[in-house]
């Protein structure tokens, strides 16, 4: 792959699966908390040491394997600490059941203080 399709590829990943790149990469976390994407993504290449095969394992697990990734935003409420509490506790938990169709042994994995969930199904 040439560096743009490499950069399509990347960017078709969740940010917390660029963050985990990052980091297995020997990337500093502070060099790519709170930065766009495509700050992570230019970072991650920089380092020059991810491989096309890597690329698509990659893309392999977080796109089409048993993930799920998403982020809980409130723009209208501020959380308090007890709120960040009853969240924090939810990490290693696990649901059995999920009224969605084909959500089962639904584990919470991380939970990470901007509210971004991890699950494995």
């Amino acid at each position: 792959m040439n560096t743009v399709e490499r950069k399509q590829k990347l960017q078709t990943l969740p940010w917390y699966a660029l963050h985990d790149i990052a980091l297995q990469k020997k990337i500093e976390e502070k060099e790519v908390n709170g930065k766009e994407k495509s700050a992570v993504i230019d970072k991650i290449l920089s380092y020059g040491s991810l491989s096309d095969d890597e690329i698509e394992s990659y893309v392999n697990d977080y796109i089409y394997g048993d993930r799920v990734t998403f982020t809980l935003w409130t723009f209208q409420n501020v959380l308090n600490d007890s709120d960040y509490i009853t969240i924090n506790e939810l990490e290693n938990t696990e649901e059995d059941y999920l009224n969605i169709s084909g959500f089962r042994k639904l584990k919470i994995l991380f939970i990470f203080i901007f509210l971004l969930f991890i699950f494995t199904y």
